[in-house]
């Protein structure tokens, strides 16, 4: 529309008419912007207004992201796996040293019942106190070096705290049996602390 159609009192001209249909229409900076390249718009723009150098640059940065990416992942699962394998190492380290001490501490067992129902100490019960004493010294050899790793002291207190109460065997033969078998309970209970602190419990291969 001209100026003159635009004042009141002026007439308003076919030709202006024209003019002012024939206008294009107003559009919003936003819209013009993804007008022709769509979501692609500012990749195109950027791309035009860089130079060959940063271009690559560009092109290198969006393949090494999504590879530093999946190297991350991939090495973190790595370093787990590594993680759970020593934590095993650490749990079979430690249980080995309790196979010995739990035969001792059956045998001790078995003739110190023996005793509590003759009355005379078997000559074999000697021999079974020695070996159950020389297991709890390698015990404690272990609980030192890797019991805060696997969280074994209050189990392994219990051992000891059986093994200190252990009646004579003149008390009696279920009072004897009873105290021997809350020892050896203990001694496995210690056996499951440390598996599972180690996840030895999670191994679907532990026989191997």
């Amino acid at each position: 529309m001209s100026l003159s159609a635009a004042i009141p009192g002026n007439p308003v001209t076919p030709a202006a008419l024209v003019r002012s249909s024939n206008a294009p229409p107003q559009r919003h900076p936003l819209t013009e912007f993804f007008r022709y390249h769509g979501v692609w718009a500012p990749g195109v723009r950027l791309f035009r207004s860089i130079g060959f150098r940063a271009k690559a640059l560009v092109i290198s940065a969006v393949f090494a992201v999504p590879i530093a990416v999946l190297s991350y992942s991939y090495f973190s699962d790595k370093a787990a796996a590594i993680e759970f394998s020593a934590s095993e190492r650490t749990g079979v380290s430690y249980i080995r040293e309790t196979v010995g001490l739990l035969d001792a501490m059956q045998l001790q067992r078995l003739w110190s019942l023996q005793e509590a129902v003759k009355g005379v100490p078997a000559p074999e019960l000697a021999g079974a106190n020695a070996a159950a004493e020389a297991g709890l010294k390698k015990l404690a050899a272990a609980e030192a070096q890797f019991g805060p790793a696997l969280s074994t002291a209050k189990a392994y207190a219990a051992v000891l705290e059986k093994t200190r109460n252990l009646p004579a065997n003149s008390a009696g033969l279920e009072k004897v049996l009873a105290a021997h078998n809350e020892r050896v309970e203990a001694l496995l209970t210690l056996v499951t602390t440390a598996t599972d602190n180690s996840n030895l419990t999670l191994d679907p291969d532990l026989d191997t």
